[in-house]
């Protein structure tokens, strides 16, 4: 899955999630589902209208979201 951050000119964000090609509101549900199926996300989509350190921020912040779960993985079940 891939997320898609979009700028209007009123500077309001929103996030949408691409999959299979379709653009569809974001979901948190839905971004863990992916996450727990695939192990990561995709890199993001950034629309024009973003400065240079908001679009290297989004990155990050999938970047992090994605080590999260590599962490989470090599880590031995506690049981």
């Amino acid at each position: 899955m891939k997320l898609v951050f979009k700028k209007n000119d009123a500077e309001e964000v929103t996030v949408f999630q691409s999959m299979g090609g379709q653009l569809k509101p974001f979901s948190y549900t839905a971004m863990m589902k992916a996450l727990l199926s695939s192990d990561s996300l995709e890199p993001p989509e950034i629309a024009e209208g973003f400065s240079t350190e908001e679009a290297d921020s989004i990155v990050s912040m999938i970047d992090q979201i994605n080590g999260v779960i590599a962490d989470a993985e090599s880590e031995p079940d506690s049981q």
